[in-house]
């Protein structure tokens, strides 16, 4: 909770009928939550530039010194392996030096921390922490995609954007199975979320998107994935959701 409160992601509070007051507590319409739900959320950092928001309290501290432009390089063990006597600092712009703590803790985030854990090797011929020779393997990331496509009633309104919650905070509802048939059957961690169309995809038929591809593809330099037999083809099928979707999908294009 007080690292929520640091990256100010609003209240902790990840179900929408407290979270989002006054909102409606169905993402679909109708739908009612069981083995399934969509009454939960996730939060979003503004991103917080931790730096610029924490530098006057951290200036204003006595008991805190922070070292610019330095980088850890080593922890030394003492010699029985169990203890950190101190910490070798190599300054960006030259010289070393060495930090003597009571306690040390590495906050550096999994890579930075593995690296300095790995390279830490003077009594510990492996690194520190790494008896099981499985330190800084076995990464994990979060797996994503897109696997379906959803057609769902029209006229009925679907809740699938960002939302902010009383603090101004973005916050975007997700379908997941509910945490006790996970539990029950042994699931893994999951959820899904409601997203447009893919851009380059003139199959959606929708023109406002149709119009934001081309701009996109011709005016934005970076080449976009292909569909369809050619790129011509490809834009003509573009074309004519555009003229179908007249004059909202002409209302986005540049003056």
């Amino acid at each position: 909770r007080r690292a929520h409160d640091y990256c100010e992601c609003g209240a902790y509070d990840y179900r929408v009928p407290s979270a989002l007051p006054g909102t409606p507590v169905e993402m679909l319409p109708a739908f009612k939550d069981g083995l399934v739900s969509t009454a939960k959320l996730e939060r979003w950092s503004p991103p917080t530039q931790f730096g610029k928001k924490y530098k006057p309290a951290l200036a204003r501290a006595e008991n805190v010194r922070v070292f610019l432009h330095a980088v850890a390089m080593e922890l030394i063990c003492a010699p029985t392996g169990n203890r950190i006597e101190q910490v070798e600092v190599a300054a960006l712009y030259g010289g070393k030096f060495s930090i003597r703590a009571k306690q040390t803790v590495l906050a550096g985030g999994g890579l930075e921390v593995t690296r300095l854990l790995l390279s830490s090797n003077r009594v510990h011929p492996q690194g520190i922490g790494n008896h099981s020779d499985w330190l800084g393997r076995g990464y994990m990331s979060h797996i994503h995609g897109t696997i379906a496509r959803v057609r769902l009633t029209a006229g009925r309104e679907v809740i699938f954007g960002y939302e902010t919650d009383p603090q101004g905070v973005f916050c975007r509802r997700h379908i997941a199975i509910s945490e006790d048939v996970q539990r029950k059957y042994g699931l893994l961690n999951h959820y899904l979320v409601l997203d447009r169309p893919l851009l380059g995809d003139p199959a959606h038929e929708d023109g406002v998107l149709s119009a934001a591809y081309l701009l996109k593809r011709l005016f934005g330099g970076r080449q976009q994935e292909k569909l369809g037999t050619g790129k011509y083809a490809l834009y003509w099928r573009h074309l004519k959701n555009i003229l179908r979707g007249s004059p909202q999908a002409l209302s986005i294009l540049p003056n």
